[in-house]
């Protein structure tokens, strides 16, 4: 993680205050990670909100950078 915004040391100890946090590093990313890294993201969000057995993308989609949602609004 290289966010020199929001330093590892600011979500010290969250675990303590949220049973059921879920943490998910991207590498190579930063504070704009949205930007840059925009199917990571989306993936990691879909993965915590309906879990991996619903929806996994192929390493040949991900590749392209075109998910195919269709699966996921079903």
């Amino acid at each position: 993680m290289n966010d020199t915004a929001l330093l590892p040391q600011t979500t010290q100890e969250l675990e303590d205050h949220c049973a059921q946090l879920t943490r998910v590093e991207i590498e190579d990313a930063d504070h704009w990670i949205l930007h840059q890294k925009p199917v990571e993201v989306a993936d990691a969000i879909i993965d915590w909100a309906i879990g991996d057995d619903f929806y996994t993308p192929s390493p040949t989609t991900i590749a392209s950078d075109e998910v195919d949602r269709s699966a996921v609004r079903a």
